[in-house]
């Protein structure tokens, strides 16, 4: 069974569904829905994209191409991250998430996994540790059997499962239920995202804008629509935030040649807002569950790249998953043995995410590392390749590599 049907949840219930499973995909929205997104990611999710089947829409009907992402200081020093791999320029994709949550689902129904719409998962179903036979002591997180919750029109359902994996986002009820939270204090931020129509957009890349107080991320969609996406401290009280749209307007004030430029199209959908966006778990796997998505922990936007997250996450989750179920072992098991292929996959990804947030909270050193990129190109055509997940993210961690980028 898997709850949430976002990128992470349909493509994990496809592989599984197509490796012989009975899988049950459930969600509390109808589809298609609007899901807060930055909705770009790099190239390196194109490889997955075409497991899928998915990859052809890009460019007809789903989604633009982009040459890469300019990244522009506080100061005003511009930087064209483009990617390039050894058979030439590859591009990054711009994906609007109501309609590739779309056709993932339909991948996943296609594939054999069973839908169900409207769903609204409210607890699990967990083994009672005064069960508990052995000498030693209970368990700390009791095994999951199946979830309890309501379908579209009110009825209560109690649903058994071998293996429930989470893959309902940032505040994923299986996360809660489970107490497997990990409070993040470092960075707190706010997400808004809305998008525009018939802005004036020549260019064919996005930009990344930092400020002294965030970030914006702006992409183009396709067929006139931008995506636009801030990125800011967490007001101190969330009552504090008042409108979303207002917020963003606000914000905007920090862009005024952006700002401009937005006012010449429309926004054509409602301002989401996501906070806190940070969020990490201690334990992605366990006895009948895995965790998998945003749901398995997020850090920021900034790179781009919580759909490759998703989307390759979702590979090794039903991989693990399929090995566990296949041996009988009812996923007891398969808790360490996915934790260590999701570190082993972006534990290095995490660490350069981390130290990118520190340039971020520091106009001066992003000023810095902005002018160093447009000095030593060979070196920020290697960094490009790493943030779109062309190249292993260990390359960009070795000292010699860093002393050779960001040395005076």
């Amino acid at each position: 069974m898997v709850v949430g049907a976002g990128p992470a949840g349909s493509v994990t219930a496809a592989l599984l569904a197509e490796a012989g499973h009975d899988v049950l995909l459930l969600d509390r929205a109808r589809f298609p829905r609007a899901k807060p997104c930055s909705e770009y990611t790099g190239p390196g999710s194109e490889a997955v994209l075409a497991r899928l089947g998915v990859l052809p829409l890009v460019g007809h009907g789903i989604g633009q191409r982009l040459r890469g992402m300019e990244i522009h200081a506080p100061n005003g020093a511009r930087h064209l991250l483009q990617y390039r791999d050894h058979a030439g320029p590859r591009s990054g994709l711009s994906l609007p998430r109501a309609d590739l949550d779309a056709a993932l689902l339909r991948t996943a129904s296609a594939r054999g996994a069973e839908i169900r719409e409207g769903f609204r998962v409210g607890a699990l179903q967990l083994a009672d540790v005064s069960d508990h036979v052995d000498n030693g002591p209970p368990p700390s997180v009791p095994a999951v059997h199946g979830v309890v919750g309501r379908d579209a029109k009110g009825g209560t359902h109690a649903i058994s499962a071998r293996l429930v994996v989470g893959a309902d986002g940032r505040h994923s009820i299986v996360t809660r239920a489970l107490g497997l939270g990990r409070p993040v204090r470092w960075p707190r931020r706010l997400g808004l995202v809305s998008h525009y129509r018939d802005v004036p957009w020549p260019i064919d890349h996005g930009e990344m804008r930092v400020s002294q107080h965030g970030y914006i991320g702006v992409a183009p969609l396709g067929n006139g629509v931008l995506t636009v996406g801030l990125v800011r401290p967490l007001p101190p009280r969330a009552r504090s935030l008042g409108s979303p749209a207002a917020a963003l307007d606000q914000a905007l004030r920090e862009y005024p040649d952006l700002a401009a430029r937005l006012a010449r199209g429309r926004r054509v959908r409602p301002v989401h807002g996501v906070g806190p966006m940070a969020h990490a778990v201690r334990a992605c796997g366990g006895d009948g569950y895995l965790l998998v998505g945003d749901a398995a922990g997020f850090l920021d936007p900034f790179t781009g790249e919580g759909i490759h997250r998703a989307l390759r996450g979702a590979e090794i989750a039903a991989a693990a998953a399929d090995r566990a179920l296949r041996a009988g072992s009812d996923a007891a098991a398969i808790g360490a043995e996915y934790a260590q292929t999701r570190r082993a996959l972006f534990g290095a990804k995490e660490r350069l995410t981390a130290i990118i947030q520190l340039f971020v909270h520091a106009p001066a050193l992003m000023n810095y590392v902005v002018e160093r990129l447009n000095q030593r190109p060979v070196l920020a055509a290697q960094f490009a390749n790493v943030l779109g997940d062309l190249e292993p993210p260990a390359r960009a961690l070795r000292p010699a590599y860093l002393w050779a980028l960001l040395k005076p």
